[in-house]
């Protein structure tokens, strides 16, 4: 094999390597899942996966079924392997568009008052799944697809 063959051969050798992985990021699996509250589907829903370690939070809101996938760097692109805590949070009235890229006034409102467990969007979700200290949801996420769902009780 020439020169050239092997370069193109280790190039190759190392794209197979980051396969699972983010460009620059750490490895991602994929995740989904529902979220219900009191076994219902709970649209709307904020989901936030912590890792100790990892760069940045995963990300994902929940549909009318309760359905949801996470972000971390490109959209559905999953979560960083290992264990997270995990929050639910529901979005302030009147912040249905506030992006957490261009946050403002109301994005500070919306996390006061998801702490605090204020009815939101005619839903109640407890105080406690808005704090990762006191949620009690916790995911092992893995490489490959991961399905994560969470029943809330009030």
């Amino acid at each position: 094999m020439n020169h050239r063959g092997c370069r193109l051969l280790a190039i190759a050798a190392g794209l197979s390597l980051l396969g699972g992985c983010s460009p620059g990021g750490p490895p991602l699996g994929r995740v989904s899942g529902k979220v219900t509250l009191n076994g219902q589907p709970l649209e709307g829903a904020h989901l936030t996966f912590i890792a100790k370690d990892a760069p940045r939070a995963a990300i994902g809101t929940t549909d009318a079924q309760g359905v949801y996938q996470l972000t971390t760097f490109s959209p559905n692109d999953g979560a960083p392997l290992g264990r997270h805590t995990v929050t639910v949070t529901m979005p302030a009235k009147g912040t249905a568009n506030m992006s957490a890229e261009k946050p403002d006034t109301a994005y500070g409102e919306a996390m006061k008052q998801a702490s605090q467990g204020v009815l939101q969007r005619g839903k109640e979700i407890p105080a406690k799944y808005a704090n990762p200290v006191t949620s009690g949801l916790s995911a092992e996420v893995k490489s490959g697809n991961n399905t994560f769902d969470f029943d809330l009780q009030p």
